[in-house]
């Protein structure tokens, strides 16, 4: 499954809290677990309107979703498997239940599915520029940064002489690349900003 290209942006602010003590800690991340729980029912519950399932199809994608789970769980739990092993079962589970999705959904959901998820990226990137008070200049270089990238991705995806781990790397150094170009076109107060984002989201 393809990344969401506005993680270029997104994960500037992802960060790692200071702990500050044991308990403490525990109790955020039962929270924050809770919180994400309740959050992806909500998201799910959203999608499933939209798409205006049947109720053969929500039973279908509910029990797809729940092997999808139980062989994610089994492969991060195999301690045999190195990292990179681990990925690539990862991926191809992922994979065949996207597959598996597309195949109960009409071509009229698949489109509406593919429209939702346009969106909530449009969405994500439109609260980030509107935390960071993007001016119309930055904005047009950061888009013209994500557009870059998003084709050198591609093209690193569909090179064939490639090997699976020199494209990773390659991605890899893209988005390395594509995130220094993006903070260098912020101002230090909106590096401040992405700071503090990055530490409430630690909490």
């Amino acid at each position: 499954m393809r990344r969401n290209r506005v993680i270029a942006l997104v994960v500037v602010i992802l960060g790692v809290s200071t702990l500050f003590g044991q308990a403490a800690f525990s109790a955020r991340t039962k929270a924050r677990a809770a919180g994400k729980s309740a959050q992806t029912a909500g998201v799910k519950a959203k999608v499933a309107k939209a798409l205006n399932l049947t109720a053969d199809q929500k039973v279908k994608l509910k029990a797809i979703r729940a092997d999808v789970k139980a062989k994610t769980q089994t492969v991060n739990a195999d301690g045999s498997l190195p990292p990179e092993a681990k990925k690539a079962k990862l991926k191809e589970i992922r994979a065949a239940g996207i597959a598996q999705i597309k195949a109960i959904l009409t071509p009229e959901q698949q489109q509406k599915l593919k429209n939702l998820r346009r969106a909530h990226k449009g969405g994500r990137l439109k609260g980030l520029i509107e935390k960071l008070g993007l001016n119309a200049d930055q904005k047009a270089k950061i888009k013209s940064i994500l557009a870059s990238g998003k084709t050198e991705i591609k093209a690193v995806r569909n090179d064939t002489t490639l090997s699976a781990d020199a494209k990773r790397t390659n991605i890899k150094a893209i988005r390395a690349a594509e995130k220094e170009k993006i903070l260098a076109e912020l101002t230090p107060e909106q590096r401040a900003k992405l700071d503090a984002a990055r530490a409430r989201k630690a909490k």
